[in-house]
């Protein structure tokens, strides 16, 4: 396993994720982009608009430094939200080794270029696949910073890896599988929100479970058509 992590984006997610690789023992620096939140977590270990309910111990290291956030790292978590990864990754490209691993946790596709999180991962770091996992699954960060069983799946090519991060991410209420379909992760993740405000429509609407069930029945056919039509298994 890594001796450190460092996660960048200090959102809800990136500061529930930060709090849990610490609970597995883990040395974690938190980048947190913003002068202003960067000082509100350094004074109070938390944030009141994002996640007032997560408290950082004081051993995870808070950063506004993205260079020194990522030295030294030997596991590299990405928790930007996707359309401001490529911004956030041009500015590490060439300056992390090869060797260091890089697990994604946006859902999303860019809307410029229509890409995966894990092709802006490759081609802005220049890196390969096999060292690129996406975390993808029903995650709500105040469940996990609540110690509430979740369960994730690592999408990748390279089982290795994604083993590598299974184990710096499991705990004791938090449990990842393994799949090797990252396509499949990715779009899956991506294109259910799509599902989720139709749901939204359907409750406003005031219809009842049977729409609702034949929404998500059929959206769940609809992704998989396009999934596969994209290369997903």
């Amino acid at each position: 396993m890594p001796d450190r992590i460092a996660v960048l984006g200090a959102g809800s997610w990136g500061l529930a994720v930060s709090q849990l690789l610490h609970r597995n023992g883990h040395a974690v620096t938190l980048w947190e982009f913003d002068a202003a939140d960067y000082r509100t977590l350094l004074e109070h270990r938390t944030h009141p608009k994002k996640l007032p309910e997560c408290r950082l111990d004081p051993a995870i290291a808070i950063s506004n430094d993205l260079m020194q956030a990522v030295s030294g790292a030997g596991l590299v978590v990405l928790a930007v939200p996707s359309q401001y990864l490529r911004s956030a990754l041009m500015q590490l490209e060439g300056r992390i080794d090869q060797s260091v691993g890089v697990v994604n946790l946006a859902k999303g596709i860019e809307t410029r270029t229509l890409q995966r999180m894990s092709e802006v991962i490759t081609e802005c770091l220049q890196r390969p696949l096999y060292r690129v996992v996406t975390l993808s699954g029903p995650s709500h960060a105040e469940e996990v910073v609540r110690d509430m069983p979740t369960t994730v799946v690592a999408g990748g090519i390279n089982e290795a890896f994604c083993a590598e991060v299974q184990e710096a991410f499991s705990g004791q209420a938090f449990r990842v599988y393994f799949c090797g379909d990252l396509i499949g992760v990715e779009l899956g993740g991506s294109l259910k929100n799509i599902i989720a405000i139709a749901a939204g429509i359907v409750a406003g609407l005031g219809m009842g479970d049977n729409t609702l069930g034949a929404l998500i029945t059929r959206g769940l056919a609809e992704i998989t058509r396009l999934g596969v039509a994209m290369g997903a298994n």
